[in-house]
């Protein structure tokens, strides 16, 4: 579980994952560029290879995400 206001290049660093680093800055707004809008809970997509599953939205913004490897 990772809070969706995670830096990318952060998070490719300590985990070793390969996110894309050009474009927006934080994991929630990968998500959001890449479904052109602001998902509903539970909500399931691949980005750049990973699984990803948006568990919590709170305010208008992604709060949790659940990534598998």
């Amino acid at each position: 579980l990772v809070p969706g206001s995670s830096n990318i290049r952060d998070l490719n660093r300590l985990m070793n994952w390969h996110f894309p680093t050009k474009g927006p800055k934080t994991l929630s707004g990968v998500i959001i560029e890449h479904l052109e809008n602001l998902p509903q809970e539970g909500i399931c997509l691949v980005v750049s290879g990973y699984k990803v599953e948006v568990v919590k939205v709170k305010e208008n913004k992604i709060d949790l995400v659940k990534v598998f490897i």
